[in-house]
Formats: C-alpha cells, sequence, structure tokens
C-alpha cells in the first residue's frame, strides 16, 4: 500500500500538470487543430506503445534468463530499430495525418525511451525515481505548453504541441538512463538482432504480440472517429478522453507496483495480501469516479466553453469503464507470471474484433458518444475475463500446495 500511495502520489501530481496542460489545450485551441492533435497523439502513442509496452515487460519478467542486466543497450536499441522500421511502413499515414510526420516520430520515440527509463527503475523497486522521471516529464510539458499559450494563444496550431510533448518525453530519458547506456552498443546491430533471437526462442513472443494489439485496442476508438464521424465528433471525444485518462492514473500506479510485486512474491499469502490491498484501493477508486463523473455536467462545460457538449455523456460512459479495468485488469499481472500468454493473445484478438464492428455500427448512428460504448464493452470483453480466469487460477495454486 506504501509503494502504492508512493507512485500514486507522485503520478497525481505529475498528471495534475498534464491535466492542467490538457484543459488550457481543450479551451484554447481551435476545433479542427484539436481534432488534429488528438488523431496525432493517438499515431504516436499507438505507435510507441506497440513496442514499448510488450518491451517493457518482458524486461521485468526476463530480466534474468535473458540476460538482459548486462545487454541493456542491445534491448534498447533493438527497439529503437524496430520503431524506426514501423516508421517506414507506416509512412502512407502521411496522407492523413494534418500535422508534421517526424513530429509524430519524434513523439513515438520519445514515448519509447522514457517508459523503458521509468521501467528500468519499476524493475529495482526504485519508485522514487521512476516517479522522477513521470514529474520531469509532466513539467517539461505543461511548461512548454504554457509558453505556447503566451505566444499563440487562441491561435495555437497542433504542431508546436507535438514539438514541445516530443522534446519533453526525450529530455528526462537522455538526463537520466541516458547517461548510463553504452551508446556504442546502441548502434551494434549484431547484439541487437542477436537478443530479439533470443526474446523469439523464449516464451515471450506472444506477449510482445499481445502488447502490440493492446495498443492498436486502446487507440482503435480515435482511429474509427477519424474514419468514420467528422472533426466536431472526434474533438468532442478526444477532450473527453483527456479527462478520462487522468482517471486511469490510478490504474497506472497499481500495475507499476503489482507487476514487480507479483513476480517476486513467492507464497499463495503474499498474493492474498497484493489483492487485499487492491480490493481496498477499489472500495475508495470508485466512489471517487462516481463523483467525478457526476461533477463533470458542471465542470467540462466550463473548461471546454460549451464548444463539446458531447463531452459529459461520453466522459461518464468512459468512467464505467475506468471502474471495470481497475476492478478488473490488474489481476493480468499473475497471468503473466504464471505465461497464460496464448490466453491473452487470443482474448484481445476477440476483443479487438469485437470492438471494431461495434465502432463500425455505432459511430455511423452515435458518433462519440458511439465509440464511448463500444470502448466500454471493448474493456469489459478483455477484463472480465481476465479476471476470473486469474481467481480460478489462484485457487489452483493453493490446492496444489494443499497437495
Amino acid at each position: 500500500m506504501k509503494r502504492f500511495a508512493q507512485v500514486l502520489s507522485a503520478d497525481a501530481v505529475s498528471k495534475a500538470l498534464v491535466g492542467i496542460a490538457a484543459v488550457a489545450l481543450i479551451r484554447y485551441m481551435p476545433t479542427g487543430e484539436y481534432a488534429a492533435l488528438t488523431f496525432a497523439l493517438t499515431v504516436a502513442t499507438m505507435g510507441g506503445q506497440v513496442l514499448a509496452a510488450g518491451f517493457n515487460r518482458i524486461y521485468i519478467l526476463g530480466f534474468e534468463s535473458l540476460r538482459l542486466e548486462e545487454r541493456m543497450a542491445p534491448f534498447v536499441a533493438a527497439q529503437v530499430w524496430l520503431l524506426l522500421a514501423l516508421v517506414l511502413a507506416a509512412a502512407p499515414l502521411v496522407r492523413v495525418l494534418d500535422v508534421s510526420y517526424p513530429l509524430v516520430v519524434a513523439v513515438a520515440v520519445g514515448l519509447l525511451l522514457s517508459e523503458f527509463a521509468k521501467t528500468f527503475y519499476q524493475r529495482r523497486l526504485a519508485f522514487g525515481r521512476y516517479s522522477a522521471i513521470e514529474f520531469a516529464r509532466a513539467l517539461a510539458q505543461a511548461a512548454g505548453i504554457a509558453a505556447l499559450i503566451a505566444i499563440f494563444g487562441s491561435g495555437l496550431r497542433a504542431e508546436p504541441v507535438l514539438a514541445v510533448q516530443g522534446a519533453a518525453l526525450l529530455a528526462p530519458f537522455a538526463l537520466t538512463l541516458g547517461l548510463r547506456l553504452n551508446w556504442t552498443r546502441m548502434l551494434d546491430v549484431a547484439a541487437a538482432r542477436e537478443l530479439l533471437r533470443d526474446v523469439l526462442k523464449s516464451p515471450y513472443p506472444r506477449l510482445l504480440v499481445y502488447f502490440a494489439l493492446v495498443a492498436v485496442f486502446s487507440q482503435v476508438d480515435i482511429l474509427m472517429l477519424k474514419a468514420l464521424a467528422d472533426e466536431q465528433q472526434l474533438a468532442s471525444y478526444g477532450s473527453a478522453f483527456r479527462y478520462y485518462s487522468l482517471l486511469m492514473l490510478a490504474l497506472g500506479a497499481a500495475h507499476t507496483v503489482l507487476l514487480p510485486a507479483i513476480q517476486q512474491s513467492g507464497s499463495g499469502a503474499a498474493l492474498d495480501r497484493l489483492y487485499r490491498q487492491h480490493f481496498r484501493l477499489l472500495a475508495l477508486f470508485t466512489p471517487t469516479v462516481l463523483l467525478v463523473a457526476w461533477l463533470s455536467a458542471w465542470v467540462l462545460p466550463w473548461i471546454d466553453q460549451g464548444r463539446y457538449p458531447e463531452a459529459v455523456p461520453v466522459f461518464r460512459i468512459l468512467c464505467a469503464s475506468a471502474v471495470i479495468s481497475f476492478a478488473c485488469s490488474p489481476h493480468v499481472n499473475l497471468l503473466m507470471k504464471l505465461q497464460h500468454f496464448a490466453f491473452l493473445l487470443y482474448l484481445v484478438l476477440g476483443a479487438l474484433a469485437a470492438a471494431f464492428v461495434l465502432h463500425l455500427v455505432l459511430i455511423p448512428r452515435a458518433g462519440a458518444l458511439g465509440a464511448a460504448w463500444a470502448t466500454l464493452a471493448g474493456s469489459a470483453f478483455v477484463t472480465v475475463p481476465i479476471f476470473f480466469l486469474a481467481r480460478r487460477l489462484r485457487a489452483g495454486l493453493d490446492e496444489r500446495r494443499a497437495t
């Protein structure tokens, strides 16, 4: 509980800074520019997370078996080379982006590197340094956006914001883990290739694919809105999604603490203690979200000056998704410990297919609201089965120990 509180409190300060910056952007940016920024950040986030989420889990789960302490530079280099390959493969996106593609790439690279820097300290349970990176990039982003608003005012465009966000992500990595890396080995393509071969021979390739699909799944709502709705609907959903992301900092803190703790737990009693702590946190999280959802009817229109009336009902639907995710998804850490990667992969494949169909049906009929309902259903499709399987596996561990 103490570690969770430490990560959550640091994340709360960081996300408060990011939240203030996000609110300022919603208030000052023209609707068209905000829609362009929403889609560009979605593409950048998806590009970075397709690799970062899976590789960072492997860094924790396979640290000893893959000898990653002595191979950190090739491990980082492999991710960067793969991301650059994705960048080249996705070059046709230039036609649908309303902003500079190199800026989107810079944000994706910055996300990839700064997330790994956080994971490096997460595995060591050095949550103070983990939180310092999060705080530094949030402060840099908030200060940069404040400067842009002071300069451009209500004429602020998406491209300067992307430039600030890319720099804010890269700077903390450069000043922390960047100083520890052997940059000569970063250019050793043979070492990176050998590491990738070892990963492919390990139990983790399915985990990589799982997190790549999760990255797509988490952004499919914005992608489908871009394809099927107008910029007003996209901007409305994007504004609600920014508020929803602030709620999800609690889920991020739970995963940050539970993954290494569960990985290092050696007994059923230790697991029970961790999940009892999680249940107590859920008892605090749920009424807080309900209160925030109720207040949103007054707060959101004040922030966006009435430009996005659909944001309130969209946000309330996403609040329900946040509660379901907080209740169920942390149990995925036990499935990862026990290497149930095939189950996770097939589950997210089914969820992605279901979400695609739901968005395809609901967005033309209900716009941003349809996307929110599809997101809620897709989230439940993934997290609820994870919860029940984890409960069954936990009971099975007790039975095996008893015999």
